[in-house]
């Protein structure tokens, strides 16, 4: 090899310098091996966390097809709602009902029914 040479014809400036060069040439092979391990590392981290990622996206997207059909009924619904009863409550006014929400009316009229039944079944059984 080189070195050998240099180091037999005694030429100590080249010696020195081969030694440097060679040292120079290890240490930047082992500082870019371990670069590669580190990128390689921090690839397989966001590919691992990324499938998790992945599979949510593939659910909520297979989630939506299957309720897309009950999601558009239950959307024409409250368009219908708020069409017909939209007028009603302008005129009548928010603070009446307190909210004009679909299941809020809903449940309030669900309550309003169940109390006249109690009141008509307790009135039979008088």
């Amino acid at each position: 090899s080189a070195l050998v040479v240099a180091e037999s014809s005694k030429a100590k400036r080249t010696t020195i310098w081969i030694r440097q060069r060679q040292a120079s040439l290890r240490i930047t092979s082992f500082i870019r091996h371990r670069l590669i391990q580190k990128h390689a590392r921090r690839t397989m981290t966001s590919i691992r966390h990324g499938i998790p990622r992945l599979q949510a996206i593939c659910r909520g997207w297979s989630v939506r097809q299957a309720t897309r059909t009950q999601y558009l009924m239950h959307k024409k619904s409250s368009q219908l709602f708020q069409h017909v009863w939209g007028k009603c409550f302008d005129l009548v006014g928010n603070s009446a009902f307190g909210t004009t929400g679909w299941s809020l009316l809903h449940d309030s009229l669900f309550d309003f029914v169940k109390a006249s039944n109690e009141t008509i079944s307790g009135s039979n059984g008088d």
